[in-house]
């Protein structure tokens, strides 16, 4: 992230290893912990760590997924439009392995459409969002909940805005996409940035 602040990494399985490497900080970023005794999901793992949070405006990032956004932008984005909650999305020429996100002119996402074995082009989530505190501290603790399939379609209607962005992105959650990320960080150093401004992609 750029700049410097507190990150807190939720870690399950093995995270006693992770917090031996990282330590509490790297460079301007000092790092927390906070622990699963069980997986919780992606919403639940949030949850499980909001005690140890004071911001009104929580960023969060998933672990096994990059994406070259300013996050600065995305905070920027989430307070204009008044936000409960910012999605950061990529467009993607085939999205059967992801699923896709749909928004209207406003940028209000409107929709989400399942994987599917047709290629076709579309937004992606990538993993990175903008979420009022209080939609999180809402959620029950200690259960297991998926931000994308259980809390995100809950949202729509509901102040809940995409960030479209022309940004370079990869997932290493599958064996091939982790043996491309050497390659993937090398090509990012030299890409050469957004489309505009704010960083707004067109639809």
């Amino acid at each position: 992230m750029a700049g410097g602040g507190n990150v807190i990494l939720c870690t399950g399985y093995m995270g006693d290893q992770l917090e031996s490497f990282l330590g509490k900080r790297r460079k301007t970023l000092a790092l927390y912990y906070s622990k699963e005794t069980e997986p919780l999901g992606t919403a639940g793992a949030v949850r499980n760590a909001i005690d140890m949070t004071k911001s009104d405006t929580l960023m969060v990032f998933n672990g096994d997924s990059y994406c070259d956004i300013n996050p600065q932008d995305l905070l920027a984005w989430h307070f204009e439009k008044n936000s409960s909650c910012t999605l950061a999305l990529v467009k993607m020429p085939d999205v059967n392995r992801y699923g896709s996100v749909n928004f209207d002119v406003d940028y209000q996402v409107t929709s989400f459409s399942e994987k599917t074995p047709d290629k076709k082009s579309g937004w992606i989530n990538v993993g990175i969002y903008c979420i009022n505190r209080q939609i999180i501290a809402a959620l029950p603790g200690n259960r297991n909940i998926s931000l994308e399939k259980d809390l995100f379609p809950t949202l729509i209607g509901k102040q809940f805005f995409a960030f479209p962005q022309e940004a370079k992105f990869i997932d290493i959650g599958t064996p091939s996409s982790y043996q491309e990320a050497e390659t993937f960080f090398v090509n990012v150093a030299h890409y050469p940035g957004r489309a505009n401004k704010k960083g707004l992609a067109n639809a």
